[in-house]
C-alpha cells in the first residue's frame, strides 16, 4: 500500500523506549504524525512484571474487559486514514491500554497497521484479537503485526513499502 498520499498517524505504547524508537522510524517512513499512547495511571516496573500473578499486566490480561483510562486522546483522529499502532508484545497481543486507544477512535473505513516489539515473540496474533473485541472490526482494513525489534530505518522503510 502506498502511504505517501494518505494521512497517517503512528500511535505507540512503550514502557522501555524500544517501541518508541521503532514508532519514530515508522513515522519517518510514512511521514505520519506521532502520538504516544499513555495511561492516566502510568505503568510502573512492578505493573509490567509478568512473573508476578498480581501485577497490573497480568490482571489486565486475565480480564479482557479492563480498559485503562487514557491520559489524553488523539487530536482530530477523524482526519487520519491510516493508523499504525505499535506496542510491546504482552502475552502474544497488545496491552489493554492499546485497546483503550483503539476504542477511542472511529475506525470504520480506515486502515490499522500493527507493529510490535518483543524479546522473543514473532507477533501475528493482534489482528485476530482486535477483530474479536473492536467495534466495526469487519469495516476496518487490518495489516501488519510484525516484530520490528532492532530494525534500522532502511529496514522499516522496506517493511512499510511491502505492506
Amino acid at each position: 500500500m502506498d502511504f505517501s498520499e494518505k494521512k497517517v498517524m503512528v500511535a505507540y505504547f512503550s514502557t522501555k523506549g524500544v517501541t518508541k524508537d521503532i514508532a519514530e522510524k515508522v513515522a519517518a517512513a510514512t511521514k505520519g504524525k506521532l502520538f504516544e499512547i499513555q495511561a492516566k495511571e502510568p505503568y510502573t516496573d512492578d505493573d509490567i512484571n509478568w512473573r508476578d500473578p498480581d501485577s497490573r499486566c497480568n490482571k489486565e490480561h486475565n480480564d479482557p474487559s479492563i480498559r485503562p483510562e487514557l491520559l489524553k486522546k488523539a487530536h482530530c483522529p477523524g482526519q487520519y486514514e491510516v493508523f499504525f499502532i505499535g506496542y510491546p508484545n504482552w502475552y502474544g497481543v497488545y496491552p489493554a491500554i492499546v485497546q483503550s486507544f483503539i476504542d477511542s477512535l472511529k475506525l470504520a473505513g480506515k486502515t490499522v497497521v500493527f507493529f510490535m516489539t518483543s524479546g522473543a515473540s514473532k507477533g501475528g496474533k493482534a489482528i485476530d484479537y482486535a477483530k474479536g473485541i473492536t467495534k466495526d472490526a469487519d469495516k476496518i482494513t487490518w495489516l501488519g503485526d510484525e516484530r520490528l525489534n532492532d530494525f534500522t530505518q532502511e529496514q522499516v522503510n522496506d517493511w512499510v513499502a511491502k505492506l
